[in-house]
């Protein structure tokens, strides 16, 4: 079955920066058909092309603006530690720490807010005391 266009687009983003909704081909496949549909409406009511791309890109990103996995990676990159498979590790702690990240209301205009730089910090200690608790900063 052929994929909607914006199907590799939302694809290869979640991937860098949603991996766990990369997994899920109903979400990605969802979120295209959407944006597809939007845009066609959106050409169909004479609106040019920039205009109509961006609408769809409303759709298709919409509640993946803040990216937890990326915020972990940021910091454990941090660490400056000398280990392969960083985005396992990355992910990993995704699940780990999603008790600390339920504490939040996270939607797309997380970042630069202060309950943001709280999280950051939260989950940096946190990581912290993982890497020294695993040995992991002994590499």
């Amino acid at each position: 079955m052929e994929k909607p266009d914006f199907y590799e687009e939302i694809k290869d983003y979640c991937l860098r920066y949603h991996p766990f909704i990369a997994e899920d081909e109903e979400e990605l496949t969802a979120r295209a058909h959407m944006a597809q549909d939007t845009f066609d409406r959106c050409k169909e009511n004479g609106m040019n092309y920039d205009y109509a791309k961006h609408e769809a890109n409303l759709v298709l990103y919409d509640g993946l603006n803040f990216s937890l996995y990326e915020m972990i990676e940021d910091i454990i990159d941090e660490k400056h530690l000398k280990l392969t498979g960083l985005d396992k590790m990355a992910k990993h702690m995704c699940i780990l720490l999603k008790p600390i990240v339920d504490k939040y209301e996270i939607n797309d205009d997380f970042g630069g807010t202060v309950e943001y730089d709280y999280l950051r910090k939260e989950l940096d200690e946190q990581i912290t005391a993982y890497i020294r608790k695993t040995g992991l900063d002994q590499f």
